[in-house]
């Protein structure tokens, strides 16, 4: 499909978003068509962020976010007023938290986590070695989320769990 049938299409069809050769690398260009067209799901990946930008908040129908960016560390409030929000998927190399604030996700029914994940990797690149990433606890926040069905969380420093999730 070119450019000028991706346009067409987008007209024709509300809520339709195409991901158009113009966005890769360009997060500013991808996040202006995103929130005019407000897609109820959006994957941010190879754009080379070390941050997510904050204007991710004002996808106000989005209800299914993949993020494949290596370089993201941290993870902004503004994620965490996405209420539409029901899947959330995060791959990074090494994510240094998951904020208690996920908490207000309130519809969230799958949360899936992956450290160690390359989007760009290096010729010279090396995994992180478990025991050396960032990611060590799963905050007790998580059991507010009363809607969530499934969780995985996957190559982390994470050796123990909060007491009150131990069987």
């Amino acid at each position: 499909m070119d450019k000028e049938d991706a346009d067409e299409l987008e007209k024709l069809i509300p809520g339709v978003f195409i991901h158009k050769p113009e966005h890769y690398g360009n997060i500013d260009m991808f996040l202006n068509d995103a929130i005019r067209h407000q897609p109820d799901r959006v994957e941010l990946m190879r754009f080379g962020l070390t941050e997510i930008p904050e204007r991710i908040r004002e996808l106000r129908s989005l209800k299914h976010l993949t993020i494949l960016e290596q370089d993201i560390r941290t993870l902004p409030s503004a994620l965490f007023e996405l209420e539409s929000l029901e899947s959330l998927t995060i791959q990074v190399a090494d994510l240094e938290e998951l904020p208690a604030d996920i908490s207000k996700l309130s519809r969230l029914k799958s949360l899936r986590v992956s450290c160690g994940c390359y989007d760009r990797p290096a010729p010279d690149y090396k995994v992180i070695p478990k025991e050396e990433l960032a990611f060590r606890n799963v905050p007790p926040a998580i059991g507010e989320l009363h809607q969530l069905e499934y969780l995985d969380i996957s190559y982390s420093g994470i050796r123990t769990l909060p007491l009150r999730y131990k069987t």
